[in-house]
């Protein structure tokens, strides 16, 4: 029994028409400039991937010298696709786990992709990315947020702080100081 007529039209909405929150990730094969202005990126983030997705963690949580596993510093950058839909760029800090050319060849990256649209791929065999310049005219679609509310919007239901649903489904551990004594011999 049918109440009302049925429309495909009242579940149809074109892409530029979506408020989505902006998203954390290496956008690989998608154009995309960064943000030049400096005010617009973050350095010493703490950053943990969760799932499959970026979690951004209170820097209490490690103050009180717990261990978390997979933690990573970063920096986020604030970028557009060429489609308009903003995004942050995570480039993780090396930690000495074969990591320095991924984090050296995304930084070589960020100037050009703050000046021209770029497109980037991984590259396994050279353990690093590789960039192109894409010929696009068009200038990018800033969004007039301010850099912090966005940055809440891309991590809104992925911010692990203390009382943080999250925060329990992470296997933490107490660092371990230890404290020698020296004993001088006679």
């Amino acid at each position: 029994m049918k109440n009302k007529e049925f429309s495909l039209q009242s579940y149809t909405l074109l892409p530029d028409d979506i408020n989505q929150n902006p998203s954390v990730y290496i956008p690989k094969g998608e154009a995309f400039r960064l943000h030049a202005d400096s005010s617009r990126h973050a350095e010493n983030i703490l950053i943990i991937l969760k799932d499959s997705r970026w979690h951004l963690v209170n820097a209490d949580i490690v103050k009180t010298n717990a261990r978390i596993p997979g933690l990573w510093h970063a920096s986020l950058y604030e970028g557009v696709l060429k489609s308009g839909r903003t995004f942050f760029l995570p480039i993780t800090y090396p930690r000495g786990e074969g990591h320095d050319n991924w984090y050296w060849s995304m930084m070589e990256i960020v100037p050009k992709a703050q000046k021209h649209w770029i497109t980037v791929e991984s590259d396994s065999d050279n353990k690093c990315y590789r960039a192109r310049i894409e010929r696009i005219s068009e200038r990018p679609q800033w969004k007039k947020q301010s850099f912090e509310s966005l940055i809440e919007e891309a991590f809104e239901d992925r911010v692990i702080d203390t009382n943080s649903q999250h925060l329990k489904d992470l296997k933490l551990t107490k660092s371990c100081r230890r404290t020698v004594t020296v004993v001088e011999e006679f």
